[in-house]
């Protein structure tokens, strides 16, 4: 497993599932100018952190189904979510494609819903559990805690819909 980082003056295209070849300037007397390729496993990810669990999270991207690929996406993301626009970029597939599988991950309490149509966004559910913690601690304060005073005590990339759902 390898992550590329494109600068972001080079034009790439590239989905999920895509063969790719990465050639040198100097050519080798063993294998030319080409210096290894594989497949993508996923575009427009975060910079990897080094460790097993990035690791372990990115090999499971490798050999997962879409439905699998759509979850582990959303729970990478953490407290800020995902949106419907940045899934169809991330997995290279319409929306029309991903609103069955989506569908299901909601209906089994995977996924927390925001929003609908293209403003859809979606949080997973550990980060959720994470959240209502968090917010229980706060407000379990004998003052308790004003509700906009509460949401600066929360990640900055969590989305105002999201926090009122939660």
């Amino acid at each position: 497993l390898a992550q590329l980082r494109i600068d972001a003056a080079t034009p790439l295209g590239a989905l999920p599932e895509d063969h790719f070849i990465v050639r040198g300037f100097v050519a080798n007397a063993s294998h030319g100018t080409t210096i290894g390729g594989g497949r993508i496993i996923r575009v427009l990810a975060p910079k990897a952190r080094k460790g097993l669990e990035h690791a372990a999270t990115v090999a499971a991207l490798a050999s997962a189904r879409q439905d699998q690929r759509i979850a582990l996406d959303v729970k990478t993301a953490a407290h800020a979510g995902v949106g419907i626009r940045e899934l169809v970029r991330r997995l290279g597939v319409p929306a029309t494609v991903l609103a069955d599988p989506l569908g299901t991950l909601v209906a089994s309490g995977e996924l927390l819903l925001t929003g609908t149509g293209d403003q859809a966004h979606y949080v997973h559910a550990i980060a959720v559990a994470e959240l209502e913690r968090k917010i229980a601690s706060l407000v379990s304060a004998p003052d308790g805690m004003a509700r906009e005073a509460l949401r600066t005590q929360l990640p900055a990339g969590l989305s105002a819909r999201a926090y009122d759902a939660i």
